[in-house]
């Protein structure tokens, strides 16, 4: 169990907050669900897609999510044996009513049917914050506990503290958790994690976040407990353009005396803020030296269509690999193609392929509202128009405010007395130019603030 909970508690500390810009093309494929209350642990959201990187597969998806206006049900992962397109595996989904995820069940392919594997069950509150993650494993007859994550929240929906316990085949036992700590503007300034020593917690790690006035990362500590004092492990300081868009990251250890660069990523993006280019570097204990590149076009639509990935041999930029991304009517990605550059040529070696339905719309019963939310708009980046929805616990005095990035009000879209509940309304920016604006909601103490992206 000890060594578990080490491997844990590396993974956890050194994989809090890793930055999608500098990923490769799985920052934009396929759209992630939409989740309020993410939490980091060291595997897979459940309320987002896997990435699948094996060159030489495919993937093909039945019905997908929720940005969209739409949720997965099969996702299918096929390998080339030379000749054929084979099975490898299948993850299945299952919804309640408001179209939360409560089953997670993957298969392996047998000789000619898929075989049950794993299965995740989830649980939420009336707030529809996700509440309990239950992993099990099927041994062939039954369902065996595996591992269970519960989570607690705050009065903003904020998430305040996660924990991770063990099955030992009679009951739970306690394996790590973790504590955050929020500023009024709801960003996460800091992350405790603590792991179980079989009769009290014990320190392990920390995070520490620094934001600019925008509500962007520009600085993160973290830290290690050596038994008596928090001691520097890394650092990430973050630079941001005009437009909110991060256009450097600077990767940083501690040495025991001082900061030592490590690495560097550099971001570049055309007039629509769409990523064009993520440089990567790595220091060599003197200057910067290339590492590899990622390039990115895309369509009238903004929809990303190619990623070319390319690494430094020391003299110049070689391709290594593409993908590149068709997009249906409704701007749903429909196919991905991955190819590998032989030296002469691009040869094919991954294949997806995705189709969509509408998800059922819900009824909401607003009785149980209990706490205040701003939600993210949608859609985002939007033209020109986009939907923004709200949560009042009480009836209350409202208002929800757009600014601009020089923090200029543009316009008041509530205004007025509210009774409890949850509420939708759209905003038309169809007189304002392209660029990030900010929306924030104050009711009572309660005050939050989101980004938007205006794309023309």
């Amino acid at each position: 169990m000890k060594s578990i909970l080490a491997i844990i508690a590396f993974i956890l500390l050194f994989s809090l907050h890793n930055f999608s810009q500098n990923k490769n093309h799985l920052k934009v494929l396929p759209n992630r669900f939409t989740t309020e209350n993410n939490y980091e642990i060291y595997k897979t959201n459940p309320d987002s897609i896997e990435a699948f990187n094996a060159k030489d597969s495919r993937t093909i998806i039945n019905k997908t999510q929720l940005e969209n206006g739409f949720l997965l049900i099969d996702y299918i992962r096929q390998s080339w044996n030379g000749s054929a397109w084979v099975n490898e595996s299948k993850d299945s989904y299952t919804y309640d009513g408001s179209n939360k995820l409560t089953e997670k069940l993957y298969h392996s392919w047998g000789d000619s049917s898929w075989d049950k594997s794993e299965m995740y069950s989830f649980t939420y509150n009336e707030s529809l914050n996700l509440t309990v993650e239950l992993k099990q494993y099927w041994n062939g007859f039954t369902w065996i506990n595996r591992h269970k994550y519960s989570f607690i929240y705050d009065v903003n929906n904020n998430q305040i503290e996660w924990l991770l316990r063990f099955w030992n085949d009679s009951a739970w036992v306690n394996g790590a958790k973790h504590i955050y700590t929020y500023d009024v503007n709801n960003n996460k300034i800091e992350g405790l994690l603590k792991l179980w020593n079989d009769s009290v917690w014990l320190n392990s790690g920390k995070y520490l976040d620094i934001y600019d006035e925008n509500n962007n990362l520009i600085e993160e500590l973290g830290q290690s407990w050596n038994g008596s004092v928090w001691v520097n492990g890394y650092k990430y300081t973050c630079t941001y353009d005009t437009s909110n868009n991060l256009t450097e990251e600077l990767r940083q250890n501690w040495n025991g005396f001082t900061w030592i660069n490590s690495s560097k990523f550099s971001f570049t993006y055309n007039r629509y803020n769409n990523q064009t280019e993520c440089l990567a570097q790595i220091w060599n204990g003197s200057t910067w030296a290339n590492s590899n590149k990622d390039l990115y076009t895309y369509d009238d639509n903004n929809n990303q269509i190619t990623c070319l990935m390319q690494s430094w041999n020391g003299f110049t930029w070689g391709n290594s690999y593409k993908y590149s991304y068709t997009f249906d009517a409704n701007n749903n990605l429909s196919e991905e193609l991955g190819q590998d550059w032989n030296g002469s040529t691009w040869v094919n070696t991954l294949k997806r392929s995705y189709a969509y339905i509408p998800i059922t719309a819900v009824n909401e019963d607003l009785s149980f509202v209990n706490s205040y939310s701003l939600s993210n708009n949608f859609p985002n980046p939007f033209n020109p128009t986009t939907t923004i929805q709200y949560t009042i616990s009480s009836r209350q005095f409202v208002q929800l405010k757009v600014y601009d990035v020089l923090g200029i009000e543009i316009e008041t879209l509530v205004n007025e007395e509210k009774s409890a509940g949850k509420y939708e309304l759209n905003w038309n920016a169809a007189n304002l130019p392209s660029g990030v604006y900010f929306y924030r909601l104050q009711a009572r103490d309660f005050m939050q603030t989101k980004k938007m992206i205006l794309l023309k």
